[in-house]
Formats: C-alpha cells, structure tokens, sequence
C-alpha cells in the first residue's frame, strides 16, 4: 500500500505560545474524512468534532512536533516551522517503516517552498492555500490546531491575565493591552512583542523541539 503525508503549521503569527505542526498520514485514494477543511474555516466545536474522527480513523496516522518559545526566538519562525516540518515528517516516515506499512510517495506541506533545500531525496510537495485545497492537509491543520489551543488554555491558568484562553497566544487586542500593562511572560516570543514593550525576558538557553 502507498501513503501521503500532509503537513501544515498553526501559530505562525502569534505573540505568545509554541508553533505546532501537525502531520497525517493516509493511504493513497482513502476518501476525505467528513468535515475536513482549513481548520481556520471551522469553529471551534466543528474542529474537535473532525479532530475525533481523525484521530479514530483506522488507516490515519498522526505525529504533532512543536518548537518553543526559546527556539523561535533564537532561530526565527520559518527556521523553527522547518524544523517542526521535517519532525513530523520524520516521526511518520519511521512509523511508516516500523510497521512496514509501504512507502510514502508523496509529502503535502501547505505554503510556499523554502528558499532552501527541504529534506532533499524525499518526494515533497509545497502547495499555497494547501489546507483548504488537499483534504490530508487540511487534516493535518485541524489535529494541530485543536491540539495547540487547548494547550494554550491549559497555560492561561498559569499565566492569568492574557486572554490566552481565548485568543491562543494571537495578537488581539485584549491580548495587546495586557502586555502593554503587564509585561511578558517567559511564553512569549519577544521578538514578536517589540513594538508593544521595551520590556525583555532573560534566555534561559533551551534549544529543541517539544510535544
């Protein structure tokens, strides 16, 4: 049996939180699960509900790989989200081969390609708006999203205050105000927060990739 991987990234632009990336491996004409699009077009009750029924599709396999704060804010976002890219690919391919599942013909990773050279040797495929046009992406955004939000609620009760339960580490207005009023938190990216405060957190020197 062939498979596809489809690859997609959430929390790219946010202020505060890890960027996640999730991958979905499918065998190749598996029909598109239902309800499956860019997770962005879904609300929130929509995408649990397309989010469980992934997870508990037979032939569907998942990995979520994210990058930290201190990694983003050392290495940059696109160098991070690449290297959230070839985690997730990685961590699918050895399953792949694990359980001798057959080969991967094709990865889907939505967006445009890398001005460098992407896990060269292997049959990848960068598509614009691939979320909402190649349904395993779109799988893929939906299994990282909803996985990546309630992290981010989780870390609202430790850092009260941002409105992160709601606005997942995004640049909100409310969001805005509190770090004009309260400062940054060690969760957020404070490259990203420059034009909001002078204020500035201490590296604490952590370099890798977390689940």
């Amino acid at each position: 049996m062939d498979w596809i991987i489809g690859i997609d990234e959430v929390g790219r632009g946010c202020l505060a939180g890890h960027v996640s990336v999730g991958a979905v491996m499918v065998p190749v004409g598996m029909a598109s699960i239902s309800g499956v699009n860019d997770s962005k077009k879904l609300s929130p009750a929509k995408r649990e509900q397309v989010n469980t029924a992934i997870l508990a599709a037979s032939d569907v396999h998942v990995a979520v790989v994210s990058a930290p704060v201190d990694m983003i804010d050392k290495n940059g976002i696109d160098r991070s989200v690449l290297a959230c890219f070839e985690g997730a690919t990685r961590r699918l391919l050895a399953r792949a081969a694990e359980n001798n599942l057959g080969p991967v013909i094709e990865i889907r990773i939505d967006g445009k390609a890398p001005r460098t050279s992407f896990m060269p040797g292997y049959p990848v495929k960068f598509i614009i708006d691939g979320d909402a046009l190649d349904w395993v992406i779109g799988a893929a955004s939906i299994v990282a999203k909803v996985k990546r939000d309630q992290q981010m609620v989780e870390l609202a009760r430790e850092y009260p205050g941002y409105d992160w339960e709601q606005n997942c580490g995004y640049g909100t207005p409310k969001h805005i105000a509190a770090i004009k009023k309260l400062g940054l938190t060690p969760l957020h990216r404070a490259k990203f927060c420059r034009n909001f405060t002078p204020a500035s957190k201490e590296d604490p020197g952590v370099f890798g990739l977390c689940d």
